[in-house]
Parts: structure tokens; sequence; C-alpha cells
């Protein structure tokens, strides 16, 4: 009973996860094709990590707020799907580290793209490897975990 439960609380994080990646697609999208960012918002040589923290959670535009905090979802959620394979096999540790550790980079490599004041592409193409590094992972491990009910279902 236990085992199904885990399985369910799994599946069901995994489902978030795929939501909250589909959704910070499109405001990722949006927010590079469809808003104007304002290409000086710091100061020469005042471009701290922390400064455009604040400035992405109290100054941006909607989409750039929402983007945000949809990143801070997807974070906390995957710390919940890492506290879930804390008991499974290895593999699923090591694909549930490797894609939180991904979206922590691609996290960072956000906050590091507003400190550039939007100006370093190489940076943003970071936090774009970071999101599909981590969602191509989940999907793995989705897709491992779907293979294994079904395996137990054959089983019962």
């Amino acid at each position: 009973m236990v085992a199904k439960m885990e399985r369910s609380a799994l599946s069901t994080s995994l489902l978030l996860l795929f939501v909250l990646f589909t959704v910070q697609f499109f405001l990722g999208m949006a927010q590079n094709l469809l808003v104007m960012l304002p290409m000086t918002t710091f100061p020469q040589n005042d471009s701290s990590f922390l400064n455009a923290l604040s400035y992405v959670i109290t100054d941006g535009n909607l989409v750039l707020n929402s983007h945000f905090f949809i990143d801070i979802a997807i974070i906390v959620v995957g710390a919940v799907n890492l506290a879930l394979v804390i008991h499974k096999s290895n593999l699923y540790k090591a694909l549930s580290i490797a894609s939180f550790v991904s979206v922590l980079f691609a996290f960072v490599s956000g906050v590091r793209f507003a400190a550039s004041n939007f100006n370093i592409d190489a940076i943003s193409y970071q936090m774009a490897a970071g999101f599909m590094l981590a969602f191509i992972l989940y999907f793995v491990m989705a897709m491992l975990i779907y293979r294994d009910i079904a395996v137990h279902a054959g089983k019962t």
C-alpha cells in the first residue's frame, strides 16, 4: 500500500513539474519575444545578484514576475520530488538530483542574466540549457516510473 501511495505522489509531482515547465516555457518565450526590457536597469559595476533578484521580484513586469515565481514553484516541487525518491533506487536518486541541480542552474543563470541588464545572451542560453536538461531528465524519470508501474501491475 505504501509503495502505491509513493508512486502516486511521485507521479503527481512529475505531472505538476511538467505543467509548471510548460507554463514557464511560454512565459519565457513571451518575455523574450513580446516584452521590452529596460537595458539600463543597473548602473555599471553595480549589477549584483541580490540587486537583480530584487528587481525581478519588485520592479519587473508581470511576465517577468510570473516567470520568477513559476521557477520558485518548480524549485519547491523539485525538492518534493527529491524527497520522494529518497527510498527509491540509485537511478531515480541520480535523475532527481541531476534534474534539481539543472533547475537551480537555470534559476541562477536567469538572475545572472537580469544582473547583466539582460545583455549577455550566453547567460540566457545557459538558463535555457538548464531548463531543457531538467525537463529531459524529469521526463526520463517519468518514463522509468511508468515502466515500473506497468511491470508491477503485470505481477499482481
